[in-house]
């Protein structure tokens, strides 16, 4: 995990306003997602946990602290309650997302070998991609 340790800022984004509508997200909710910069750090912790967090300039979007591969409790930004599960894949930090309808959503962030971080998301065969470099 050592290797997703730092800062990093979204550089281009594909597909971020129709993942958003498939995943219910109002419109100004949507619009002021698309114009903000999405900054996100991970920090490793001396008793075995991580840190990721995920921030605008106008909000936190997400603020955890989690052991890889232990399930937590997790309310997300539109208020429903969820599982959520960190796992490492090699170059992969992989994000399960239980719903209570049993439904599992998963996040991928992946190293790529030029050192930037591509971030995938998906919601009803609706694809988005997100793409970071370290700073």
């Amino acid at each position: 995990m050592e290797q997703f340790t730092g800062k990093w800022k979204q550089e281009r984004a594909e597909n971020l306003d129709e993942y958003l509508t498939a995943r219910g997200v109002p419109w100004i909710a949507r619009k002021a997602a698309t114009v903000s910069s999405l900054h996100m750090e991970v920090e490793g912790k001396p008793d075995d946990t991580w840190r990721l967090y995920q921030y605008t300039t106008l909000r936190t979007i997400m603020d955890v602290t989690f052991t890889p591969g232990k399930e937590f409790d997790f309310k997300r930004m539109d208020g429903i309650e969820c599982k959520v599960t960190f796992r490492v894949d090699g170059m992969k930090l992989l994000q399960d997302t239980r719903e209570a309808d049993g439904s599992i959503d998963v996040i991928k962030r992946e190293l790529m070998a030029d050192g930037s971080l591509v971030q995938t998301l998906s919601c009803k065969d609706v694809v988005c991609k997100r793409y970071f470099t370290k700073v």
